[in-house]
């Protein structure tokens, strides 16, 4: 099996927020960490799961430290070319691969291995 199809095959461990509500801003609909996605509401279920998924797979391929790591280094060099920590955020590689699942429902299972590095 080739590492891209076990990477399609892995799932997060989903929860619902619960008490966490209280604490993660109303903003975020779903946060992901490591292995486990906490998750806000049924209405905004599937589409926060196949976004934060993306986010998994990307933490999966570079084993979890590496890409917290990349992503530091990411939003640092956003950071200050932009200013704005919202905007360094959103120019990350990484999120900009996951923004693609607004408009393709399959990019979980279309998604390529290291397929952020196609917005670097």
């Amino acid at each position: 099996m080739s590492m891209t199809k076990l990477l399609h095959k892995l799932r997060p461990v989903l929860v619902p927020m619960g008490p966490l509500e209280k604490i993660i801003p109303q903003k975020f609909e779903a946060v992901g960490f490591g292995w486990v996605m906490f998750y806000r509401g049924k209405h905004t279920y599937d589409l926060y799961v196949r976004y934060e998924s993306i986010h998994f797979q990307q933490q999966v391929e570079m084993l979890f430290i590496f890409n917290w790591l990349t992503w530091a280094v990411w939003i640092l060099y956003g950071l200050t070319k932009y200013r704005s920590l919202s905007k360094a955020y959103s120019s990350t590689p990484f999120e900009k691969e996951a923004q693609l699942i607004v408009r393709n429902t399959n990019y979980n299972k279309e998604r390529k291995l290291w397929g952020w590095t196609d917005h670097v």
